[in-house]
């Protein structure tokens, strides 16, 4: 929110890139990887659903991978399958 305006202003730029190159590189994926928002990304933010045949075995470790090896942060309202 607010915070992040005043003190991050400079990375928002490089993080909507990031998220635009995140999404694109999950549809050329075609592994049943489903962009929600009919795949629009218009912020540093993509919404995404994990197929259900996925390896993924929880969202703490989905997670805390894509921190630790991609500097990407994930959170919020993860269901296999995006149902």
């Amino acid at each position: 929110g607010m915070y992040a305006l005043l003190h991050n202003a400079d990375r928002l730029q490089h993080d909507h890139e990031r998220a635009a190159r995140f999404a694109a590189e999950l549809q050329r994926l075609d592994d049943g990887f489903r962009l929600l928002r009919n795949g629009k990304v218009d912020t540093n933010m993509v919404y995404f659903a994990i197929p259900e045949h996925s390896l993924v075995e929880s969202q703490d470790k989905l997670c805390s991978r894509m921190e630790v090896e991609y500097d990407v942060r994930m959170w919020g309202g993860y269901r296999m399958g995006g149902r």
